[in-house]
């Protein structure tokens, strides 16, 4: 999980005696796991300061963290991040580049500025020009080394008219502000502070504590209500306990969100035994170390890791259990049967692959880099999926695996006068389905003794058809 910080920024400035002797506040505020302490924090220092109507606020990232408050506003109506910031008054977000495309920066366009000073982003503005108390303020947001930003912002403003410039970028150096304009401006990094920035006699930049209060303003509270509220919802996951036999609906929602963000062919997940309903925080607790990542697999490959987890499982005749020893995985995105009435090398009957397969992978981190080597980690949150999947219930969805005892294939033997069609019609199924498993069959060829596999659909697919 990222541990990129979010920081607000927050200018607040005055006049002193002389008619432009100016000093403004720099607040950066560092939101992780502990945003609405922070933000309260924030709150109470705009209001003992007086500020509270019109600060000067900047949101400068961490809204693509997979943070568990980050996917709690994701799954709300209303955004409880957006909501805090438009409380705090916020004047416009400043995210790092990893973060560009992050659900939350999506919720905010339109409604607060984005600002990204490197090379031009669909969406987002250049810089921010800010009048405070009679000076001009730009704030600048530096995203990616080395950066174009003074060529791609020195067009659309006049740098030498502000009276102060403030750059924000993750690892502060005065180097990537050209030498006419350094004498106004401070590259402030993205950490928790608090700046008392004078420009007459400076710049000088000086820190002041931010101390968190007793008081906690009514927003925050109603937030972290409703927080905890979500953190003790229970969902439905596995009500029959069948995640190891056939693909439950939970990891089905799973796959078809992740696969296709990533643009994979198939999802390898790794398939543990799940209980029946789990809360919001034992899915973190479950989930939280969980990665998402590609590798492109040929079919012996993907054939083999199938036989693998078929291996697993024992079959007495009765009943079937999943062996502890070995890492289960389930395959999304094609149709395959295990059938126990083989012998385990036997069991898998799937559609051959005449390709390499782009492959998404989904499971514990440490478990899917040593399973699978040549794996490469997205910038997905996989946490994000899970609550996709488990806010969208147990719908009854057909699946796409099962695990069974019914024999796959039967062999038939032939008879006097027997045709493809007249054995079709004996058994109950298609021509088209013996053929796709005899593809040699003729008709005028046929001979009485000759053994040909054919397949009885289950009722699952008999269903389906219907």
């Amino acid at each position: 999980m990222s541990k990129r910080a979010v920081i607000i920024f927050m200018l607040i400035g005055f006049f002193a005696c002389s008619s432009f002797s100016i000093a403004f506040y720099i607040l950066t505020l560092d939101i992780k796991d502990d945003f609405l302490d922070k933000a309260n924090a924030v709150m109470e220092f705009m209001e003992t300061t007086g500020i509270k109507s019109d600060p000067l606020l900047i949101c400068t990232g961490g809204l693509g963290n997979s943070t568990t408050l980050n996917i709690f506003s994701q799954t709300q109506l209303d955004s409880p991040v957006r909501t805090i910031l438009d409380e705090l008054n916020t004047k416009c977000v400043a995210p790092p580049r990893s973060e560009m495309t992050a659900e939350l920066i999506k919720d905010l366009k339109g409604h607060i500025p984005l600002v990204v000073s490197d090379t031009t982003e669909s969406g987002f503005d250049a810089f921010l020009k800010l009048n405070f108390g009679g000076i001009d303020v730009g704030i600048f947001n530096i995203t990616q080394i080395p950066s174009d930003w003074y060529e791609n912002v020195k067009s659309k403003i006049d740098l030498f008219s502000l009276d102060s410039i403030i750059i924000l970028m993750d690892n502060p150096d005065l180097k990537i502000v050209p030498p006419e304009i350094r004498s106004k401006t401070f590259v402030i990094p993205r950490n928790s502070a608090v700046y008392r920035v004078d420009i007459e006699f400076g710049p000088l930049l000086t820190e002041i504590n931010l101390n968190r209060p007793d008081n906690v303003y009514p927003v925050f509270e109603q937030t972290k209500e409703k927080y905890s509220d979500w953190l003790n919802t229970a969902y439905t996951v596995d009500p029959n306990q069948m995640t190891q036999i056939m693909e439950i609906p939970f990891y089905s929602q799973i796959g078809l969100m992740a696969k296709k963000d990533a643009a994979a062919d198939l999802m390898f997940y790794y398939n543990p035994a799940l209980s029946a309903t789990m809360t919001t925080q034992e899915a973190i607790t479950i989930f939280k170390d969980y990665v998402l990542g590609t590798v492109y697999l040929e079919n012996a490959n993907i054939r083999k890791l199938l036989l693998r987890s078929a291996a697993m499982i024992h079959y007495d005749g009765f009943d079937t259990k999943i062996s502890e020893e070995g890492n289960y995985y389930s395959l999304y995105g094609v149709k395959y049967y295990i059938d126990l009435s083989k012998v385990p090398q036997d069991r898998l009957i799937c559609k051959t692959f005449t390709k390499p397969q782009k492959i998404l992978v989904f499971g514990p981190k440490e478990l899917v880099k040593e399973n699978f080597p040549f794996l490469k980690e997205l910038d997905l949150s996989p946490l994000y999926y899970v609550f996709w999947a488990l806010n969208a219930g147990n719908p009854d969805l057909e699946p796409a695996w099962k695990v069974t005892a019914q024999p796959y294939l039967y062999t038939y033997t032939i008879q006097k006068g027997d045709t493809i069609n007249s054995i079709a019609s004996k058994l109950g199924i298609t021509p088209e389905s013996i053929r796709a498993f005899n593809p040699d069959l003729i008709d005028m060829y046929l001979t009485v003794g000759e053994h040909i596999h054919v397949h009885i659909p289950y009722e699952s697919e008999k269903k389906s058809e219907e």
